[in-house]
């Protein structure tokens, strides 16, 4: 049979070493001195696996717990890091590996840093425990355990749970490719999300001009990417500021957004260019292919000249005009890409909207998208007609255009 049992003591009557008879349940003398049995320390050795314990007894159903693993395919069988010291199946080492993988991708550091934080959390929940023995189980009760936030002291929200729950299935499916262990079922988070305030494209507007009067003669770069988001609802903050000095067309009036969020690296996406964007463009001093565009300058308390912008700029930006104007509780995504989408959908189906607009319009954000297609409409006026508050003969030639 595979697998046996050893151990260093020696006989005290020869100094032979003992040999374990699995019928007797213990170690005797190789030359036979039977009086005297061994059933203190020892260790198992099987395959790769080596391990000590302190009785013959716990090393044999350790041993015959073996014996039945490597056949048992239900389980997975036998697999030699189950028994490492270093537990390389581990949830703290395979978690360090995999934050240490996600560093190496084209993701953003503000979302490495908040896979870090929800990550770091599930670690101090499994800690040493073996991946594949945590269960669908374990994993909800981690997700639904009282975790606390660290700003507020309070317990966490739903939508930070399914933040949890979002970093534990990357982390999981990683280490099922990685390491072929099956993927535990992980538990769905439901929680709504909040609307945002919006404002018409007056208001924006207003908004925009206020940037360039504070910002202009420090940064036009400020400017500049603000009013591309607020036209260009299909290009996220922190997809701009990724544009370099090469990826501007002028000539075709669009910069190449080349690391979308969603989608290949090699699909890409375009932001248009509108004639006073293009200007401001011209006018400023061009670089290497590989320098941002959107930069720091020189002259600022604090900042490194040619550093590219961090999303937080635009925000800042845009917070300081919404102030000078006596605007509240409008941020700059709701403020650009939500109100823009909200705005066309006054004229534009919600499909023209979808994809000439925001291509990767979630549910959430289709509640943004007022639907104003002709059935919408017909419907409206049908049951305004219902009500007797329609022009019956309006309604009628409408119906017979179609």
């Amino acid at each position: 049979m595979l697998g046996n049992i050893y151990t260093d003591e020696k006989c005290p009557v020869c100094g032979q070493p003992y040999r374990y008879d699995a019928n007797r349940a213990a170690m005797f003398c190789a030359n036979g001195h039977k009086a005297i049995p061994h059933h203190g320390k020892c260790r198992v050795e099987f395959k790769s696996t080596k391990k000590r314990f302190p009785s013959v007894r716990e090393a044999e159903q350790f041993l015959n717990f073996l014996r039945w693993k490597i056949h048992d395919e239900t389980s997975g069988g036998y697999d030699p890091r189950d028994y490492q010291k270093d537990n390389p199946l581990s949830f703290a080492v395979l978690s360090a590996k995999w934050l240490e993988q996600k560093k190496k991708e084209s993701i953003k550091p503000t979302t490495h840093a908040n896979l870090r934080k929800a990550i770091s959390r599930a670690t101090e929940f499994f800690a040493s425990k073996n991946v594949k023995a945590i269960s669908t189980g374990d994993i909800e009760d981690f997700l639904y355990a009282d975790h606390l936030s660290a700003k507020t002291g309070e317990a966490v929200s739903d939508k930070t749970r399914s933040e949890l729950r979002s970093a534990v299935h990357q982390f999981f499916k990683w280490v099922s490719r990685r390491e072929k262990i099956p993927m535990p079922e992980i538990p769905t988070i439901k929680f709504d999300v909040g609307w945002r305030r919006i404002v018409d494209l007056e208001t924006q507007q207003k908004i925009i001009d206020e940037v360039w009067r504070i910002s202009g003669h420090i940064n036009p770069r400020v400017w500049l990417g603000i009013s591309i988001l607020a036209h260009n609802s299909n290009v996220r903050p922190g997809e701009l500021v990724k544009v370099a000095e090469g990826d501007v067309m002028l000539e075709y009036k669009a910069v190449m957004v080349r690391y979308p969020k969603e989608g290949s690296l090699a699909q890409g996406k375009q932001a248009q260019l509108w004639d006073e964007e293009i200007e401001v463009i011209m006018s400023l001093p061009r670089a290497l292919p590989d320098v941002p565009l959107f930069r720091h300058t020189a002259g600022q308390s604090g900042i490194v000249a040619g550093e590219q912008f961090s999303t937080k700029v635009f925000n800042r930006w845009w917070k300081r005009a919404c102030k000078n104007l006596g605007i509240e509780g409008v941020t700059l995504y709701p403020g650009t890409k939500h109100s823009t989408m909200t705005a066309a959908s006054k004229m534009l189906s919600p499909e023209q909207v979808r994809s000439g607009g925001s291509r990767h319009a979630s549910k959430a954000m289709e509640r943004y998208i007022i639907p104003s297609d002709d059935p919408t409409r017909l419907y409206q006026e049908t049951v305004k007609r219902l009500r007797g508050k329609a022009d019956v003969v309006e309604l009628d030639k409408k119906k017979g255009e179609k």
